[in-house]
């Protein structure tokens, strides 16, 4: 495990889609702060991090300006799809969805 900015992770799902776990999360990191046993995990791509799971910790901890967070780098994808495949189908609007939330271009 390492800990990041979380401007440097790049999401690949959709803002819109985890409202609900957000809002349930957010009070809860905010009293106890970022739980360490759940961190985000993520594809390293050509010197890029890319979330595969945990987008609904890094929106609650970018709500909070928690900054670094802890990620953890996995080597294998969902169905042995190859990277560059995966890179390709992320939605233009996941990236948008959490550049507004935190304020600024990621």
């Amino acid at each position: 495990m390492k800990w990041i900015d979380p401007r440097q992770l790049i999401p690949t799902q959709e803002l819109a889609t985890m409202i609900g776990q957000i809002r349930t999360l957010v009070p809860i990191m905010q009293e106890h702060g970022y739980d360490v046993s759940f961190p985000i995990e993520v594809l390293e791509f050509q010197n890029r991090y890319y979330v595969l799971e945990g987008h609904h910790r890094l929106a609650a901890a970018m709500l909070l300006g928690i900054n670094p967070v802890p990620i953890v780098t996995r080597a294998d994808l969902p169905g042995n799809m190859p990277p560059d495949i995966f890179v390709q189908d992320i939605p233009v609007s996941a990236r948008y969805d959490f550049e507004e939330l935190w304020g600024k271009e990621l």
